[in-house]
């Protein structure tokens, strides 16, 4: 089954029940995916739901508020599939009378219609919520235009070292793990700071195509064009720019043999360092935090949070007894693992969680005036009455400091890649939230921006990293 991008025409007069779900959707663009599925859909059907997270309410329009249903925002998209299933697919695949649409972000609710009937298919379709915003008419591009703008700007060796050590970093190596071109632009700018937008050139509009358009015509990279306006592009395999004759820059419309180019020898890929890194940036994070005992436990720890909170507003109790109950409560409220999921390794968590409220003073006690404590022997057993504002940011911001303490380059490329190890996601909202985190970080002192742009512990400049 192919996931549609528009309703199919037999559906408009039979459509009775359109589920919308929201909780796939990057941050900021709420208001264009609901004027996208306005556009695409009828208005003929018997009723409508809309699936949103909790935090993505107050950006509901009204007119839809009605007809939302809000889940928690520590809901693994899994969950979130599993939930569609449950609650909306099965029941309609049992009555034969019932039609309905799904729209979504996640793969993995478009993969449950794969489990469907014929029959299922007919009455059952699941859209790609993503898929309606190609329906916006695209801004006009003048490619001569930007092809200039990139000439002027850099020389195409620069141009293309850029884009290999873009798509390098965000470990863009085949289809699968290919970059859409919308994202390519904050990864250039880390790697070459001319495309950022501080002089006219940087500005013309479709530069970034044009760079993607030049390595193209050398054979770096592969683009997914077919896909429409937001294909993705990677690095063809075994191609590297510094083991290419530079050939003539030809802009879009203008004659190769007309346009001398200089040949320049650009330096091999090993010496741009530990910039072009082979593995994935996010689970190369993963893999710090595991060998320092910190998780991340991404998929948990925002329930985590939860219980833990819940735990303290229940009433006094000590710190020992704090950390089994909130772990305890976070294991009952988890779903079984799925099939081919690995169960949860509680005795860890409660020990990352201990580790966590060991390195930084979110706890509170009861006495007049006192001021937030680490956990340690000294108040293992006075009771814990209250925790600090912005506690969960402190305690994520503990992550970063431990990526940055265990040797790892942070550059602001990295973002999304941070995102996907602290949240288990690369949304919008994700970034927001780790973003939150490295600006409390900055705010407290505890970090600074080194000469290379790449974050840095303060200790490291002569402050005090544990405020």
């Amino acid at each position: 089954m192919r996931p549609q991008g528009r309703i199919p025409p037999f559906f408009e007069d039979q459509l009775k029940t359109l589920l919308t779900d929201l909780t796939g959707v990057r941050f900021g663009l709420e208001l264009k995916a609901f004027q996208a599925l306005t556009a695409s859909f009828p208005d003929g059907y018997e009723q409508a739901v809309l699936l949103c997270q909790d935090q993505q309410k107050i950006r509901v329009p009204n007119d839809w508020q009605k007809l939302m249903r809000s889940v928690p925002d520590y809901l693994h998209f899994r969950q979130i599939a599993r939930l569609i299933e449950v609650d909306y697919v099965r029941p309609a695949v049992a009555s034969p009378e019932a039609s309905l649409v799904v729209a979504t972000f996640h793969n993995a609710v478009l993969d449950i219609g794969r489990s469907l009937t014929a029959d299922g298919l007919a009455r059952i379709r699941f859209v790609r919520w993503q898929g309606l915003f190609l329906s916006s008419k695209p801004a006009v591009i003048d490619k001569a235009a930007a092809g200039r703008a990139l000439a002027s700007l850099m020389t195409p060796e620069d141009a293309l070292r850029a884009i290999e050590c873009a798509l390098k970093r965000a470990s863009a190596l085949d289809s699968i793990s290919g970059l859409p071109l919308a994202k390519l632009r904050p990864f250039l700018e880390v790697e070459e700071p001319r495309f950022k937008k501080t002089s006219d050139a940087a500005k013309v509009p479709g530069i970034v195509g044009a760079t993607v358009e030049l390595a193209e015509q050398r054979g770096l990279i592969v683009a997914d064009r077919a896909a429409g306006p937001h294909f993705k592009i990677w690095l063809k395999s075994g191609g590297a720019a510094g083991d290419r004759k530079p050939e003539t820059f030809q802009e879009p419309g203008t004659n190769a043999a007309a346009a001398a180019a200089e040949e320049v020898e650009s330096p091999p890929l090993a010496a741009l360092g530990a910039v072009c890194t082979e593995r994935k940036r996010s689970d190369c994070f993963v893999d710090s935090l595991m060998r320092q005992g910190l998780g991340p436990f991404s998929r948990v720890r925002p329930l985590l949070y939860e219980k833990l909170e819940a735990a303290v507003a229940a009433g006094p109790k000590t710190a020992t007894a704090l950390l089994g109950e909130a772990v305890a409560e976070t294991r009952d409220a988890t779903p079984a693992p799925e099939e081919g999921e690995k169960e949860i390794p509680w005795r860890k968590l409660k020990e990352f969680l201990r580790a966590l409220l060991e390195r930084c003073a979110v706890l509170l006690t009861d006495g007049a005036g006192a001021s937030p404590s680490p956990l340690s022997f000294e108040n293992l057993r006075v009771p814990i009455t209250g925790l600090v504002p912005a506690w969960r940011v402190k305690l994520d911001g503990e992550l970063v400091v431990a990526l940055i303490r265990d040797g790892l380059d942070l550059h602001l490329g990295d973002a999304p890649h941070l995102a996907g190890a602290l949240f288990n996601e690369r949304t919008e909202a994700s970034e927001e939230k780790t973003a939150e985190v490295v600006d409390l970080l900055f705010k407290s002192g505890r970090v600074v921006t080194g000469s290379d742009h790449i974050l840095q512990l303060a200790e490291a400049s002569g402050g005090d990293d544990r405020k």
